[in-house]
């Protein structure tokens, strides 16, 4: 996994982003005249809009939940190339194997063998089939 410099991320952050996650009742209005301007907060009235450095600090928030949600999101992407009944199948037949070998299972995992065996019977696969 690629290294992530959690402060270029944060640094990249909108400060909108900030307002609309951590102050979503405060109505800032954000401006930018391109895409390479600096961004431009206007505060409503009354407000005691957050130092330079509390806005930092919660940019790096926001970047952490996004590592987060990114490694979260990819690992998920990851494990649905391989068919979730794969999966379960296979854990299965280890814990199966554990079973047979003399290896004291907790009941429910007891009862999650029984189950899988009891759906296999109920719908055999065809002959032919492969897996499971």
């Amino acid at each position: 996994m690629t290294e992530i410099d959690i402060n270029a991320l944060a640094a990249s952050i909108p400060t909108w982003k900030v307002c609309e996650r951590f102050f979503p009742d405060v109505p800032v209005v954000s401006t930018q005249d391109h895409p390479g301007a600096p961004e431009v907060i206007v505060w409503p009235e009354g407000f005691d809009a957050p130092s330079d450095q509390h806005l930092l600090d919660l940019k790096r928030q926001l970047a952490e939940e996004q590592i987060a949600s990114r490694y979260r999101r990819d690992r998920a992407q990851a494990f649905a190339e391989r068919p979730i009944g794969d999966q379960l199948d296979a854990i299965i037949k280890g814990l199966k194997a554990a079973r047979a070998s003399g290896v004291d299972l907790p009941d429910d995992t007891d009862a999650l063998i029984n189950w899988s065996d009891a759906v296999k019977t109920a719908h055999p696969k065809p002959v032919g089939g492969s897996n499971g």
